[in-house]
């Protein structure tokens, strides 16, 4: 098999003491107080995160118990595709800032999927009865969690990219209202899109394997967005931005397909600088790379979700 890039080894390594590398210290030394404890100041986030008391959850219909919800924020917090792809406390950060409350009082919830897997729901403050859930995130099975002998490959590890001004911070992220994340699937149900086939000059590749890919892309009102990868090299990383048109000339919103594409290339551009920067990639190639969703960071701004697969046309 491949040389696989130390980071990564690090993270499975990790994977086979703990059930997340980034995240499972920190629940564990949080999670067995939280029954009793009315708040909880989460470390390193813009603010304290509360975590409710039993009798201050809205509990629908009166037939789900407060540890319910703990158990379901716990199991996303632990095995996202999002809690993987950024070192703890990113994932709680950004689901507070795009539920504006915290995940544990956000009555979260998992359904499985056609792929069996677990997909997480959540509903942001102030919704209304009727109004459907956020999916929030996908389910990531790391080899050491798999009992098919299948190897779905790596979550490839990111810092979460953030404006650089204070200023910037407040109005595009914390009293922004984020979008929920986006997640690309296959017409054959499974989660993810190899994104060599994106940049090899045959769109239709993308349009036979995408599901919904000549519809129009669904990220608001905004006319152009920003694509930011920021990839963990150890102590360093790999970074690049792309601004894309979501219409084109006749003020038509671009495809899924074209969207796609567009963050291959920021992908391919993250690369190309670190290889030209001496950054050691190992095999941290575009043609083993498989886009799984973005998400909305900042207003205008989409972070890919990426996995490292041995087999990007056989990944989940």
């Amino acid at each position: 098999m491949a040389k696989v890039p130390a980071v990564w080894l690090t993270m499975v390594q990790a994977a086979f003491l703990t059930s997340n590398p980034h995240t499972a210290s920190f629940a564990q030394s949080n999670f067995a107080g939280f029954r009793d404890e009315q708040t909880t100041a989460f470390p390193g986030s813009v603010a304290a995160f509360t975590v409710p008391s039993a009798m201050s959850l809205d509990l629908p219909h009166g037939q789900e118990s407060f540890s319910h919800y703990l158990d379901e924020a716990h199991k996303a917090l632990r095995s996202g595709f999002i809690a993987w792809s950024f070192p703890a406390p990113s994932a709680e950060r950004y689901f507070f800032l795009l539920l504006k409350t915290s995940i544990w009082s956000a009555h979260p919830f998992s359904l499985v999927g056609d792929d069996q897997l677990l997909a997480f729901y959540a509903f942001p403050s102030g919704h209304s009865n009727g109004d459907s859930p956020l999916l929030i995130d996908r389910q990531y099975l790391p080899p050491s969690d798999r009992h098919d002998g299948h190897w779905p490959g790596f979550v490839i590890e990111q810092e979460m990219w953030q404006p650089t001004r204070q200023c910037h911070r407040a109005s595009h992220v914390d009293n922004a209202t984020l979008q929920q994340p986006m997640w690309f699937m296959t017409v054959r149900g499974v989660l993810g899109i190899p994104l060599s086939t994106t940049v090899r000059g045959r769109p239709t590749d993308v349009r036979y394997a995408l599901h919904g890919a000549g519809d129009a892309v669904n990220m608001g009102t905004a006319v152009t967005a920003f694509i930011r990868v920021q990839i963990k090299m150890g102590s360093r990383q790999a970074a690049a931005s792309r601004q894309v048109r979501l219409t084109n000339a006749r003020g038509v919103r671009i495809t899924n397909a074209k969207l796609v594409k567009q963050v291959a290339l920021a992908v391919k551009q993250t690369l190309e600088e670190a290889a030209q920067n001496n950054q050691d990639l190992g095999d941290l190639r575009l043609d083993r790379i498989v886009l799984i969703g973005l998400m909305n960071v900042s207003r205008g701004s989409w972070q890919p979700l990426l996995l490292l697969a041995e087999d990007p046309d056989n990944h989940l």
